[in-house]
């Protein structure tokens, strides 16, 4: 054999070892390298081709698409699946919650689907015929919704006093959170429910307050992680106890949600005084907002915590207050009213208020707000207490007005925005019985302290029946709707 043909043979000897050494790589590690399929083999010749398009289902498409417009608060119109690839899956959809158990021998084929719109990208995790999907958080990239911005913002400068425009969002993130145990139900077991939605921080200066919501803001919760600045914990403690003991909520529905350092000019200023003398005799102590869930509470309490103020009485003349208290009494039986908040008016009832070069005579006084922890009680006063008014309208619980609202909305048929407005008329009532004055059912036995409300929407009237809280009875036969 000459020099050329052993050359030769060694050129062949060394194609071969080449070419089956890398048939051996692609066997044991060409699947495990990507968990994204782009390649199949053809039946005839085995050799690798591009696969035709993935077309989704209906079905699934319109899956994707609602819940992208619900995390990013797009219409469906705005967002367009991007791209579609198939994927080798666990059990998991690779994309395992807490605590679940996978099987990854169990390789299954499945979809990953990128939804685009607005600069976010979304990447969900799809079985073909959609009978489970998966919203991949860390391959997304999303912004908060404008109206779980605008509603958080909006909660944060009720609850704390300051300007919405003076609040700035300092951070969000995805969150799953749990909700519908706030309230204790000793001695009966309480499942929460976890939702997915959002963590959102509102920030002025140095403070804090952390939002939890769901994805379009519906649900919102004030978070326990809200910081309370540098108010002791002492002080912090003998606030939320008199609070829980005046209105019999316990104090784990209680939260501190703003501080503020305070430094009145004398004890008659510490105590929401009307015409304080002009003495010099400094109290330091703390302005302290605390949350009940339906009610929003100012304290003043001084720095040795000996005297914890809320209720401002005297910043009305005495026979005002006493006028107003009594006649809140009758809608209540609790020991103890409040008033929580006082605002002073040249015009005690409005009655020239909007009425341009108005020749009636006006009367200084207030508008006042009475509460017995748990329900409020709205008045204007006249200054001197002879005369009054029940604000009913203003009174009303938030909970029962979202809930006629919504109901009467969806009985008129009209897509004519529905607000406080179309309230026109409430009455303060005590039911005989659980019936709530309607016909029907079994009733229970106990007179139920309530309402009856009257909602007009555009030529339409609806009448409800109410407890003080939740529950909502609508009476048809008082009620005028188009058929």
């Amino acid at each position: 054999m000459n020099q050329y043909q052993r050359i030769l043979n060694a050129l062949i000897l060394t194609a071969i070892v080449s070419v089956t050494c890398g048939l051996s790589s692609i066997k044991n590690n060409g699947v495990a390298a990507t968990d994204t399929l782009s390649l199949t083999m053809s039946k005839d010749s085995r050799k690798p081709v591009r696969n035709s398009s993935i077309n989704l289902n209906e079905r699934l498409r319109n899956i994707i698409l609602e819940s992208a417009s619900q995390l990013t608060g797009l219409a469906k119109s705005e967002l367009r699946i991007a791209k579609v690839e198939r994927l080798i899956a666990n059990t998991c959809l690779n994309l395992p919650r807490p605590g679940e158990n996978c099987n990854n021998n169990n390789s299954l084929i499945a979809l990953k689907v990128t939804v685009e719109g607005k600069n976010q990208r979304l990447v969900f995790h799809a079985y073909q015929d959609g009978s489970e999907m998966r919203f991949n958080e860390a391959a997304s990239q999303i912004s908060l919704p404008n109206q779980v911005a605008d509603i958080v913002l909006r909660n944060a400068s009720q609850v704390s006093g300051i300007s919405r425009r003076a609040l700035n969002i300092v951070s969000y993130k995805r969150r799953e959170w749990a909700y519908g145990c706030e309230q204790p139900t000793f001695p009966h077991p309480c499942d929460p429910v976890v939702t997915s939605g959002w963590e959102v921080i509102v920030g002025k200066g140095d403070k804090r307050w952390v939002y939890l919501t769901d994805n379009t803001g519906s649900l919102i919760k004030l978070s326990p992680e809200s910081e309370r600045s540098d108010l002791p914990k002492s002080l912090a403690d003998i606030v939320l106890k008199d609070a829980s003991e005046w209105s019999l909520l316990p104090i784990e529905m209680l939260q501190i949600v703003d501080t503020k350092r305070q430094r009145w000019e004398n004890s008659c200023r510490f105590m929401f005084g009307l015409g304080c003398a002009a003495i010099v005799q400094p109290i330091s102590g703390w302005e302290v907002r605390v949350n009940s869930g339906t009610q929003l509470w100012t304290y003043n309490v001084d720095d040795k915590g000996k005297s914890v103020i809320l209720d401002r009485s005297l910043s009305l003349e005495p026979k005002a207050v006493e006028v107003i208290k009594k006649d809140a009494a009758k809608f209540t039986s609790a020991p103890q009213l409040r008033i929580i908040s006082i605002d002073l008016f040249d015009d005690w009832n409005g009655i020239c208020s909007n009425i341009p070069r108005c020749t009636r005579p006006i009367s200084p006084g207030a508008k006042a707000t009475v509460s017995d922890g748990q329900n409020i009680f709205v008045y204007r006063v006249k200054e001197d207490g002879s005369q009054f008014e029940f604000q009913a309208i203003e009174s009303l619980p938030k909970s029962l007005v979202n809930a006629v609202l919504t109901d009467a909305a969806q009985r008129a048929k009209t897509k004519v925005a529905v607000g406080i407005n179309n309230i026109v008329k409430a009455e303060k009532v005590t039911w005989n019985d659980g019936c709530m004055g309607l016909r029907g059912g079994v009733c229970t036995q106990a007179e139920i302290p309530g309402w009856r409300l009257t909602v007009g929407i555009a030529n339409q009237v609806f009448v409800y029946h109410t407890d003080n809280n939740s529950i909502v009875k609508f009476n048809e036969a008082a009620s005028r709707m188009r058929r």
